[in-house]
């Protein structure tokens, strides 16, 4: 029964984090959506933050940087020396294009 409990702990976290990361990349508020999205959680305003985060770097990747012509240009070069962990994969590649990037941050962060 505790697997099963795990399970269904582990299905409603990952529902969480995708409908919020979809709320933020769409250009949702912060404001108060803590209260809505991880109402319950212990740490609401941490795993907010968190995912807010991830979104806002969706949400400003064609936006000019100071360094480069955009914000995805930049992350491309920065992260071409750190890897995914366990994998030797750089970062950078994630990085390749918006789409890939959101895939990543919805399939593969939920459960690393």
């Amino acid at each position: 029964m505790a697997v099963v409990a795990a399970a269904a702990q582990i299905v409603g976290d990952t529902v969480a984090y995708v409908r919020a990361f979809t709320y933020y990349a769409r250009g949702g508020a912060f404001a108060g959506s803590e209260d809505y999205y991880f109402a319950g959680y212990a740490d609401a305003t941490r795993a907010a933050n968190h995912v807010f985060g991830s979104a806002l770097a969706i949400r400003m990747w064609r936006a000019p940087h100071y360094r480069k012509d955009s914000y995805a240009s930049d992350l491309r070069d920065n992260l071409c020396n750190v890897a995914v962990p366990g994998t030797g994969l750089p970062l950078s590649y994630v990085c390749a294009s918006r789409v890939v990037a959101v895939a990543f941050l919805v399939a593969v962060v939920p459960f690393w």
